[in-house]
């Protein structure tokens, strides 16, 4: 989708989406996801936002550790941590442990649940050359259990590509 910058310069925004299954959502923990591959040489991606939804109402996922999170990556670089929302300072299961239907936004104008939170769209001091940007679930490297085979999280980037 082409976007006018304002000094008549046109960028074209791009989405990435993909529907994860239980299977993916029990291993997400040690198999993160690639939602957009490397776009070549002489090009970087630029993350702009990102939208995650689930829908867990046929049964919550169990063995979500205290320090569990959701990131969206450049590569192996955290660009959102979103670590509040799987489970709550104290351990009990959040995010990904209530049974229900839920979404939320990312991006530099995005207002989170709970406490407000900014994309860091570039990390300092990263080579972003020759990387994708993916989605990754931490829960120290320990998989889900439980949840449900009719369980699906949506997500979604809008990114660019610029020259490197």
């Amino acid at each position: 989708m082409p976007i006018s910058n304002g000094s008549g310069q046109v960028v074209s925004v791009f989405q990435a989406s993909a529907v994860l299954t239980h299977a993916q959502l029990l291993a997400m923990p040690t198999t993160p996801l690639v939602l957009v591959p490397p776009p070549g040489a002489g090009l970087l991606l630029r993350f702009l936002s990102g939208f995650v939804s689930k829908d867990f109402s046929a049964g919550a996922y169990t063995n979500v550790g205290g320090s569990a999170g959701m990131y969206f990556v450049y590569d192996t670089v955290s660009v959102f941590d979103v670590a509040s929302y799987l489970a709550d300072a104290s351990g009990t299961l959040g995010w990904m442990g209530s049974a229900n239907v839920r979404q939320m936004n990312y991006g530099p104008q995005a207002q989170t649940l709970g406490t407000a939170g900014t994309v860091l769209p570039v990390p300092s001091g990263a080579d972003l050359r020759d990387t994708n940007i993916g989605f990754s679930i931490d829960n120290g490297g320990q998989n889900f259990t439980g949840g449900d085979a009719a369980n699906t999280m949506l997500v979604s980037t809008f990114y660019t590509v610029v020259p490197a």
